[in-house]
């Protein structure tokens, strides 16, 4: 069974979350940008080329990027907005 928390921003979203998850330990808290099989909302959903060219062109983000993605098949899911980065380009 999946619960989807909306809300405007603000609106207490994620302090019911962690109520929820509190309560029910045997639950998994998901929240925006994280990955999820339900919903991948805040991800790129990458083939494997395109994946190690963006390794190449934002090796100051390597580390950051390998520990936000995610292997499903010869696909990788990178949780971009996870990534902290001044580059605008990255999120482009």
């Amino acid at each position: 069974m999946n619960y989807f928390i909306e809300g405007l921003q603000g609106s207490g979203k994620s302090t019911l979350s962690k109520i929820i998850h509190e309560k029910k330990r045997d639950c998994i808290c998901i929240s925006e940008g994280d990955y999820s099989p339900v919903e991948l909302a805040w991800c790129a959903y990458l083939d494997e080329r395109t994946y190690l060219e963006k390794l190449e062109r934002y090796p100051d983000l390597r580390c950051q990027i390998e520990d936000q993605t995610v292997s499903e098949g010869n696909k990788r899911i990178i949780c971009y907005t996870k990534i902290r980065t001044d580059d605008r380009d990255f999120y482009g």
